[in-house]
């Protein structure tokens, strides 16, 4: 039986490590291909051939914006978007409404995420003028503006309110759900519990790396959010890890994780669990 975190190895290996066999012409046609997959932006109408263009194909959705529009294709409801650009100094600040999230569209454990209620930055609990928020931005892309940046609607809570959301993760393989992570945010304290795919908690943490949370009930959209995970999952084929969020207008995609905490801190019974389920569904998907 596979684990889990060994999954998870061979995937960052695999999907993102360099060739080790340089002298074969094979090795440089895979590592450029990879290189023009890193910029290449889809679009949820394009043919199926372009979406599923080699073998690990599914590496392409880690880019927020093609993770937008595969969601959108599959009939999940994705957050409004309110600009799309590189340059963070065209940012339109002065345009935009009271409450947005800035998002890049690489990066991982909310790099270059910022959380806007008025002036106030939800994430990091505190201010920022316009010129502080260009700043950070630039500081985040270097100097030379490599990824580009999304501006997407602050989703609101199921009762109607703006507050960071409870984050809603569910471990897919296939079209099988394995467990859903759900992470609850209070400023920068945060927790995290497991259940299983019909809302029972699991007895074990799952992972270290976040302490337990107390038991909630599910949101009310949670048989959309269900549908919609199964759908994701079912078109990937393999595993992924779909993020989502249940707001005032139901069940909203957030994003996908291939290599979720580089597969580290799994308790010894999720690595066994996550591992088998992977050689279970879909044995020979990376």
């Amino acid at each position: 039986m596979s684990l889990f975190s060994e999954r998870i190895r061979t995937r960052q290996r695999v999907w993102w490590g360099s060739p080790n066999r340089w002298h074969n012409p094979e090795s440089y046609r895979r590592l450029f291909h990879r290189l023009k997959e890193h910029l290449v932006l889809r679009d949820k109408d394009d043919p199926e051939d372009q979406w599923r263009c080699c073998e690990f194909w599914q590496r392409t959705l880690i880019n927020k914006w093609n993770a937008r529009e595969f969601a959108q294709r599959y009939g999940c409801r994705v957050p409004t978007l309110y600009w799309f650009g590189r340059h963070a100094g065209a940012l339109p600040l002065d345009s935009l409404p009271t409450h947005f999230v800035i998002r890049q569209v690489w990066g991982s454990a909310r790099k270059g995420v910022y959380v806007f209620a008025h002036d106030r930055e939800l994430l990091r609990e505190r201010t920022f003028t316009k010129y502080e928020l260009k700043t950070a931005m630039r500081q985040n892309q270097g100097w030379i503006p490599r990824v580009p940046i999304l501006i997407e609607e602050f989703l609101k809570t199921e009762a109607g309110d703006y507050a960071l959301p409870i984050e809603y993760k569910f471990y897919t393989f296939g079209a099988t759900i394995g467990a859903i992570q759900v992470v609850q945010r209070t400023g920068l304290k945060v927790r995290k519990r497991f259940y299983t795919a019909s809302w029972e908690p699991f007895d074990d943490p799952m992972n270290t790396y976040l302490p337990q949370a107390d038991p909630i009930d599910p949101p009310r959209c949670f048989d959309e959010m269900v549908a919609c995970a199964k759908r994701l999952g079912a078109a990937l084929g393999t595993f992924i890890r779909v993020d989502l969020y249940a707001t005032d207008k139901g069940c909203v995609f957030g994003e996908f994780s291939s290599t979720p905490l580089n597969g580290q801190y799994c308790t010894t019974f999720a690595d066994e669990y996550f591992g088998k389920l992977w050689d279970d569904v879909c044995p020979d998907r990376t």
